[in-house]
């Protein structure tokens, strides 16, 4: 999964958990991932997301169980 994939995925506003984690991913779909008002539960492990990307998007979904891991 890469960054851009994610631009279906903010459409699904109802959406509470969502495991994306050992992907590529990185800050840049963070955009598409602050959309998920509902989401209740996030794993990022094992992605690119830095440590300011993961403190932003927990900003705008306080209510959200993020985990997250960088790779290596």
């Amino acid at each position: 999964i890469a960054d851009d994939d994610l631009a279906a995925v903010q459409n699904l506003t109802t959406l509470e958990t969502l495991n994306l984690s050992v992907t590529n991913l990185t800050d840049a779909c963070i955009p598409f991932l602050e959309k998920l008002a509902k989401l209740k539960t996030l794993n990022l492990d094992e992605t690119y997301i830095t440590d300011a990307g993961a403190a932003r998007l927990q900003a705008k979904l306080p209510q959200c169980k993020l985990t997250f891991k960088t790779k290596p």
